[in-house]
């Protein structure tokens, strides 16, 4: 049966020993379980790139993979049972996502104040134990799910590959390779490839990547974020265009006809490109 919703569930492994291993993977196949039971699919990441088990993936791939996961889903968890610099990385790439989180820790146990700090309003923070893991996970799971099914009909990025194929275009029209075009963002080769292939909802770019990209390759931001830029473009002239015609005093078109009667075009283009400065 297909799930409706995907919950990614983070907690820390690095530096753990094996007793606090199989503690934290008992308690995160647990909210897995419980996940079913609201149409929900947890992702564990520890299960495909764990420091322990999975050596050989290399830190990219597990940069790339952990972050598109988290990305792409509907709910973000934080098993915050120890202190962890990838744990609260993870809540960052939720945040800049919009992707409702529940952050739980063991009462008792102090909370990163980076991580609690998380200026999020779909953010729901617990204690617990043992016997109260599942009862605090539920009451998380029902007060997000309103958010999350909002952000999930009215998000306004889509899975197509609008954004990076609009980059590969204009990149090969500028004729860049991937390594100059990569260069002057200062990001990986890597990085830009898989930006480029993505879909939008994985690569949701920053800003400031956008603004770089607009720079390095001599266009409009809007350009890289809309397929339909030209038309919102040439609407927009259009509109403008309108309200210049109907401005243009009908002495001055006279005056602009050549002794065949015809207008002029330069100095109706000059007529008109002022008057559209004046609208600006």
């Amino acid at each position: 049966m297909t799930t409706r919703y995907k919950a990614y569930i983070a907690s820390p492994l690095t530096g753990l020993d094996e007793t606090e291993r199989e503690e934290v993977y008992r308690k995160l196949n647990d909210l897995k379980e419980i996940c079913k039971d609201y149409d929900i699919e947890a992702y564990i990441p520890g299960k495909f790139t764990d420091p322990v088990k999975n050596p050989e993936v290399e830190p990219y791939a597990v940069y790339q993979t952990d972050r598109d996961r988290v990305r792409t889903s509907d709910l973000f968890v934080l098993l915050a049972v120890k202190p962890s610099f990838g744990a609260g990385q993870e809540v960052e790439i939720a945040y800049n996502s919009l992707i409702p989180m529940m952050i739980l820790q063991p009462k008792g146990s102090d909370l990163s104040r980076m991580v609690a700090g998380v200026p999020s309003r779909l953010k729901y923070v617990a204690s617990f134990d043992d016997e109260s893991l599942e009862k605090c996970f539920r009451e998380g799971v029902l007060l997000l799910k309103p958010h999350i099914e909002r952000r999930r009909s009215g998000s306004s990025f889509s899975q197509s590959n609008t954004i990076g194929k609009t980059i590969n275009l204009l990149r090969e029209e500028n004729n860049l390779s991937l390594d100059e075009l990569s260069t002057a963002l200062g990001i990986s080769s890597e990085e830009l490839d898989f930006i480029e292939r993505s879909d939008d909802y994985s690569v949701n770019p920053s800003m400031i990547i956008i603004s770089r990209l607009a720079t390095a390759l001599g266009v409009d931001p809007e350009r890289i974020l809309f397929s339909d830029f030209h038309d919102r473009k040439l609407n927009e002239f259009a509109s403008k265009l309108v309200k210049v015609l109907k401005k243009l005093p009908y002495t001055e078109i006279v005056g602009a006809r050549t002794k065949d009667h015809a207008i002029n075009d330069e100095d109706l283009m000059t007529m008109v490109m002022r008057l559209i400065l004046e609208e600006n």
